[in-house]
């Protein structure tokens, strides 16, 4: 009887284990898969987020006829638009990692990564919201309140690129120091 005892707690001690074993990794590995999903989404955001900026640059460098402002204005609105479609995608990758469990290490660089997109997003629309005054305050003649305005954007988009730049630096450091 004690070695069918034995027998029947060692076999329950091997099941719990295994029970146990086969559950690690699960989480993390989900965590890791949608970690690089949205490090991938984030990748092609920065890359089309680079070619948007320079089109943006050049198309708008030399423009003096208000109809074609406002059409190169509509433009790069679609393209902010894109971005921020992007940025969506990435932001719902890393948000499935905050629902599982034992990944708080993934957690914490989802967060950084979800906190950089909202900056961005709020960069899109104060790009979006400056393009539309600039396109009313030419369409209207007004051209004294051009240079303050376009103070006042750059002055937030670069308080917000900062931002960014920032928490992607700390991200990057998470994901290096904790291996993810």
């Amino acid at each position: 009887m004690k070695k069918w005892i034995s027998l029947v707690t060692v076999s329950l001690l091997i099941l719990v284990v295994a029970a146990v074993l086969s559950g690690c990794g699960g989480d993390t590995d989900q965590a890791k898969e949608y970690m690089q999903k949205g490090d991938e989404l984030l990748q092609k955001l920065q890359t089309d987020a680079n070619a948007w900026q320079s089109e943006l640059s050049s198309s708008m460098a030399n423009i003096t006829e208000q109809s074609k402002f406002q059409a190169e204005a509509e433009k790069a609105k679609s393209g902010a638009s894109e971005l921020g479609d992007t940025a969506e995608k990435a932001k719902a990758e890393y948000e499935k990692i905050l629902s599982l469990e034992g990944v708080d290490d993934y957690k914490e660089y989802a967060k950084i990564e979800i906190e950089a997109l909202d900056a961005f997003q709020e960069l899109v629309e104060k790009t979006n919201a400056f393009l539309d005054e600039m396109v009313s305050l030419s369409a209207s003649g007004d051209v004294t309140a051009i240079t303050s305005i376009t103070t006042e954007y750059s002055k937030e988009a670069q308080e917000l690129g900062n931002k960014i730049s920032e928490l992607d630096e700390e991200a990057q450091k998470l994901k290096s120091e904790k291996n993810l």
